[in-house]
């Protein structure tokens, strides 16, 4: 789900929208430079138009609507004929999972700069502290440096370690909610976009099987009344839900620990760095 692809399709679908014809909208997206993405796409999907193939397999080769995730768009606009509309739903639930990515990449981007800034101050203190204790005198014997580097390890296992396991705790948390979620929200589009039942029921396969109670009391609902657009539009709000629920919660509680490892961070290497300095390097450590 590339930005430039989307970009790309979002113009085709307003210009035929707009009432211009597929083929004359990729004549006037291909008279761009050569080296252009748009051009260049246009020119691939034109040629393959000129070449008997149909509108949603041109894009399929061309690129833009290329790739196992889209097959039912494409399939969708071959059925109904609707560029225009296949084209705005497949849109509008990119933009959906964009949207999603992205909430998940900050909430763990606070942290990870903390984490970030931890490493590096422990670099720092073996890189430029270690040595300038021992062009200052400060290191008198092997003992000296061992005790500094043993309290830069204690520092690194106090600070660094539990925001690592925390941060990869959290992302293997979300990681399924994540997949469940995308899942759900890309069924629930193509019901709305009129795609059959039974290939609803293809594209959920796995998720169907792995399901909780309450997603397959809703598909059984939703088998005995027909209703599936309601059914899969209802568990894929569920899920991003409680995908937004987990995210807020994991924040809520990375914040305050990223500044708290940040804080261990300082006062250790500190403590085990400038020691020496006041000379009581033996006595913290």
């Amino acid at each position: 789900m590339s930005a430039r692809s989307d970009a790309f399709l979002e113009t085709i679908a307003e210009l035929i929208a707009g009432g211009v014809s597929v083929r004359a909208t990729l004549e006037t997206l291909a008279e761009g430079p050569r080296s252009d993405y748009f051009a260049q796409t246009a020119r691939d999907a034109l040629a393959l138009l000129n070449a008997g193939i149909n509108v949603a397999s041109a894009l399929d080769a061309a690129g833009p609507l290329a790739g196992p995730a889209r097959r039912p768009y494409r399939v969708q606009m071959n059925r109904t004929g609707d560029i225009a509309g296949t084209l705005r739903v497949y849109l509008e639930e990119s933009a959906r999972m964009r949207k999603l990515a992205g909430d998940v990449i900050r909430s763990v981007a606070y942290p990870a700069c903390v984490l970030l800034f931890a490493y590096a101050g422990l670099v720092a203190a073996l890189t430029i502290g270690i040595p300038w204790l021992r062009r200052a005198g400060l290191i008198l014997s092997a003992s000296d440096e061992i005790k500094i580097l043993k309290g830069l390890a204690i520092t690194a296992v106090a600070s660094v370690a539990p925001l690592s396991i925390g941060i990869l705790a959290m992302s293997l948390a979300v990681k399924n909610r994540v997949a469940r979620a995308r899942a759900w929200s890309m069924v629930s589009s193509l019901a709305k976009a009129g795609i059959p039942p039974e290939w609803c029921r293809e594209e959920v396969g796995w998720l169907a099987a792995a399901a909780d109670r309450y997603d397959r009391l809703m598909i059984a609902a939703a088998e005995a009344t027909g209703d599936y657009e309601d059914a899969f539009e209802r568990i894929s709000g569920r899920h991003s839900l409680r995908l937004e629920n987990i995210r807020e919660l994991a924040v809520k509680v990375a914040e305050p620990a990223a500044t708290l490892s940040a804080g261990i961070a300082l006062i250790g290497i500190s403590l085990t760095v400038f020691a020496p300095f006041a000379g009581f390097t033996g006595g913290v450590l």
